[in-house]
């Protein structure tokens, strides 16, 4: 478990920064990652899982950039493939009732950016395991990745009671509320299934993803004091500060800012 979140971490950081500086010369002040702007919300459990798959309906992703870094780990880097939809195919021949093969055919749809075929998808594999917290967990996160965020939520929340164990679905799941501006709910969840200075690097990562720069390094540089050697937190906690002092700068050429203690020179008479 460790090595494999260690691995996301640094698959993670090598994104977001070369999404940094990517965007540094695109957008006129460095802003890759815009903030999601999402209200507080309260867990509420009326996502209805019965729904046809006639009834779905596509929600396009809001136009925020790079979007989530959930949803780029998950969809952003990977490539439909044909073989690997036809082995599910296949496997639904032989067992009509395969969840494996029924959420793999959703995900190769939601890959393929057909989100309508890939929510019917997962909603029939839901429906199939009554529930079950593994077919939940694979539905909010196809909500996550098409910025469903309060869908999401909901799903994650039934989850939750369906595996009150399940610690990959406590860790999904508080991510996502740390994603709506849930921070302090998100980290009380967190820091019952991890270390604190992973606590604070999850966090970061995700008000990182939001554009709230300030609230990622104060996240970044708790997680670089609680495990010093967490070398994915200090090289975001470094570009976090210059992305600051760039964008300060920036304002200041702008007459946007002025430093402390600044006093405009008074008008001649």
């Amino acid at each position: 478990m460790l090595l494999c979140r260690q691995a996301v971490q640094w698959f993670t950081l090598i994104c977001l920064l070369g999404m940094s500086a990517g965007c540094a010369s695109t957008s006129p002040a460095g802003h890759c990652l815009l903030p999601g702007n999402f209200a507080p919300f309260t867990p509420s459990t009326e996502v209805d899982e019965d729904a046809d798959a006639d009834d779905a309906v596509e929600h396009k992703p809001a136009n925020d950039g790079f979007g989530s870094w959930q949803a780029m780990l998950t969809a952003a880097h990977l490539r439909e493939s044909p073989e690997e939809r036809r082995r599910h195919e296949e496997q639904l021949v032989t067992e009509a009732r395969s969840i494996d093969a029924v959420i793999g055919l959703a995900r190769m749809d939601q890959i393929g950016g057909r989100s309508a075929e890939a929510e019917a998808g997962y909603r029939r594999a839901v429906r199939l395991e009554s529930g079950s917290a593994r077919t939940l967990d694979a539905l909010a996160q196809f909500y996550l990745a098409q910025n469903r965020v309060k869908d999401a939520i909901a799903t994650y929340y039934k989850a939750s009671l369906a595996a009150p164990d399940d610690t990959t679905v406590r860790e999904h799941y508080a991510l996502a509320l740390a994603r709506s501006g849930q921070v302090e709910e998100a980290t009380t969840m967190l820091e019952s299934i991890m270390d604190t200075a992973d606590v604070h690097y999850q966090i970061g990562l995700v008000l990182y993803d939001r554009g709230d720069l300030a609230g990622s390094e104060e996240q970044f540089a708790l997680a670089v004091r609680d495990n010093p050697d967490l070398v994915p937190a200090l090289q975001l906690l470094d570009n976090v500060r210059l992305r600051r002092k760039q964008e300060f700068a920036t304002a200041l050429n702008e007459g946007e800012a002025q430093p402390i203690g600044f006093e405009a020179p008074k008008p001649k008479r």
